[in-house]
């Protein structure tokens, strides 16, 4: 979760990532906690900083980068961005 995050800074600073980046840098372990005390069926709501949340939610890190990019291969097709991102595996 970490690389991603960083990769993620990385685009950023790079200009790729557009608008505000709020990165989970040092939060991975509250999406672990969410992530092992809620169920599959479980439906998740989020804020900033859930990106290793969509990941742990089934989803996979090029979903989410794609999504922080604004490409088709992300997780809603590129639409959401950084503060958006949906997902089906958040239920």
């Amino acid at each position: 979760m970490r690389r991603m995050e960083m990769g993620a800074d990385a685009l950023y600073k790079a200009k790729m990532i557009r608008g505000f980046c709020h990165l989970a840098i040092g939060q991975g372990a509250v999406s672990v906690g969410l992530e092992h005390g809620i169920n599959k069926n479980d439906k998740v709501i989020t804020s900033y900083r859930c990106h290793p949340l969509a990941v742990l939610r089934e989803g996979t890190i090029r979903d989410v980068i794609g999504e922080l990019i604004g490409r088709q291969i992300g997780t809603f097709r590129g639409k959401g961005r950084l503060m958006h991102i949906f997902t089906p595996f958040f239920g």
